[in-house]
């Protein structure tokens, strides 16, 4: 073996010992990096969930760090999130741990490229195919429109079939400009309403001016957009988005609400992620 082999073979081993299923003693192990879709607008403090498939229960995680724009400004707290329901049991031949982190952030915005975990004392590096960007929501100062009941946690696996309801109240007059989802997912079968009369599906309804006094319902299911990798057990959280004009404002104004996809929730679930990956 000449020189040059040597050195691709040691480069080849060195990054596989650091990344996630490609050595012999980490095959066992998937972190589910490739399957987490995060773009929010919320609060200095937010958090995300993995999901962590291993041949054996009891896997001991430790957090290491984030690498990405702003990351060394985040205090982050490890917790286990798996519920009762399938901690510690052998499922599809596999254990499965949801893995939690709890983050608070000193800048207004982060983004993070990968994680460093140690697995059983084992340096473990997760990339994240789609990069997690967190926003530092800024205040709204205005109130012309003001926002009502909304779903905050849904299913991915149901969300393209099930109606989702989100309601407004305009305090003054206005022009209600667009209506959708900051990134990831579109409004699909959707109706819109003043008073509960439809006025059309949100493509035909807006822009819409509404009166003081008036409510608004958009009902819409959602879905993922075209041409996007996804699975029915991917995490997603994004944001819905209201943008308006009124009378009173120099300039357009957003109402933004936070949501998030659970891709696991009940055991059936992580049955079938096992088997789809495993």
């Amino acid at each position: 073996m000449n020189k040059v082999v040597k050195i691709l073979f040691a480069s080849i081993f060195i990054f596989c010992f650091l990344t996630v299923g490609c050595n012999s003693d980490n095959n066992a192990i998937i972190v589910t990096g490739d399957m987490i879709k995060y773009n929010r607008v919320g609060p200095r403090s937010f958090g995300f969930n993995l999901n962590l498939i291993d041949n054996k229960p009891n896997s001991s995680i430790e957090f290491v760090n984030f690498s990405g724009k702003n990351t060394e400004g985040l205090n982050v707290e490890y917790i286990d999130d798996t519920f009762k329901e399938i901690k510690n049991k052998k499922l599809e031949g596999r254990y499965l741990t949801i893995l939690g982190f709890k983050c608070l952030t000193a800048y207004e915005n982060v983004e993070i490229d990968s994680l460093t975990l140690n697995i059983n004392n084992k340096k473990t590096v997760v990339k994240f195919s789609t990069p997690l960007i967190h926003t530092v929501k800024k205040e709204i100062t205005d109130d012309s429109v003001n926002g009502g009941a909304y779903a905050s946690m849904i299913c991915t696996s149901s969300f393209s079939n099930t109606d989702y309801y989100f309601e407004y109240h305009a305090e003054k007059n206005a022009e209600l400009i667009s209506f959708g989802f900051n990134d990831f997912v579109f409004p699909k079968d959707s109706d819109v309403t003043v008073n509960n009369i439809s006025v059309g599906s949100i493509d035909d309804a807006f822009p819409l001016s509404v009166k003081s006094g008036d409510s608004i319902m958009i009902q819409c299911k959602i879905d993922f957009k075209p041409n996007s990798e996804n699975s029915e057990y991917t995490n997603v959280a994004f944001n819905s988005e209201l943008t308006y004009h009124a009378e009173n404002l120099s300039e357009n104004s957003v109402l933004s609400s936070e949501i998030y996809s659970q891709g696991i929730s009940n055991l059936d679930d992580a049955k079938a992620l096992i088997s789809e990956l495993k």
